[in-house]
């Protein structure tokens, strides 16, 4: 027969597992969370890329164009559009590297704040 003093062992035994899965549970959610924001941020990540750079590329084709029609009109016009399609290439260049730098920078922040041990 139990006494009273270990029935009470037993139900502070029990509740203590009881808070202890409560508590693993709650991590293992966390966990979770944490992993699909990162696949979340990365899809949005190569998403947006794809599109700066699709955007680049249009606007280089009308770049291209432009070159075109003002080698017709003269070689002064010609030279001052390649300097001009030039400079915004170097811009895109880096517009793309600081896109990929303030990503880096959000991974590397997200690594930071990971649990030890992960």
């Amino acid at each position: 027969m139990s006494t009273p003093s270990d029935q009470s062992r037993n139900v502070a035994n029990a509740a203590n597992e009881g808070v202890r899965a409560a508590a693993e549970a709650t991590r293992q959610t966390a966990e979770g969370a944490q992993e699909a924001g990162r696949k979340v941020i990365s899809a949005w990540a190569s998403g947006t890329e794809a599109a700066l750079q699709a955007t680049f590329e249009m606007q280089n084709a009308a770049l291209q164009a432009g070159l075109s029609m003002a080698g017709a009109a003269g070689d002064s016009n010609r030279a001052m559009m390649q300097q001009w399609a030039d400079a915004a290439r170097q811009a895109q260049e880096a517009a793309l590297e600081a896109f990929r730098t303030n990503l880096r920078s959000v991974e590397n922040l997200a690594q930071s704040n990971r649990p030890k041990g992960k």
